[in-house]
């Protein structure tokens, strides 16, 4: 019986671990009072490194805030922007800028993504970027 308890105990002890090492989250700050309608599935996001990088004026929307670990794979900052552009989708931004990228390690070989962004509504048509892949720093 008590063999039994301590087998038990490894599962649940090693369960718990493997989640906390394989942790995965997107959060978003609203900005404002203003809101806006979500924009369809694949409507455009544009992304730039920078505010003078957009070329006209825009209205922050949200903060956002991608962190995944990374487990057994190396991710950058082009695995963290789907979630990303789907989080600033839902909130009405057209555009993301992106504050902070830096890589996690997250094991020997592993490395997750830490990433900070603000989602943006635009006053361009469509942004520049989201015509042609822009300059993003990691």
């Amino acid at each position: 019986m008590r063999s039994l308890f301590k087998a038990s105990s490894l599962v649940v002890a090693f369960a718990l671990g493997s989640l906390a090492c394989a942790s995965t989250s997107l959060d978003a700050t609203r900005l404002g009072t203003k809101r806006y309608a979500a924009l369809t599935e694949n409507a455009p996001v544009a992304v730039f490194a920078k505010d003078s990088d957009v070329g006209c004026a825009f209205e922050p929307l949200a903060l956002l805030h991608r962190h995944d670990m990374g487990k057994y794979q190396s991710l950058t900052l082009d695995d963290a922007l789907p979630a990303l552009k789907s989080q600033a989708r839902s909130v009405g931004a057209d555009a993301l800028i992106i504050d902070k990228s830096e890589s996690v390690i997250s094991g020997v070989v592993s490395r997750g993504i830490d990433v900070e962004a603000r989602a943006v509504r635009t006053t361009c048509r469509v942004p520049r970027s989201a015509q042609e892949d822009p300059p993003v720093r990691d």
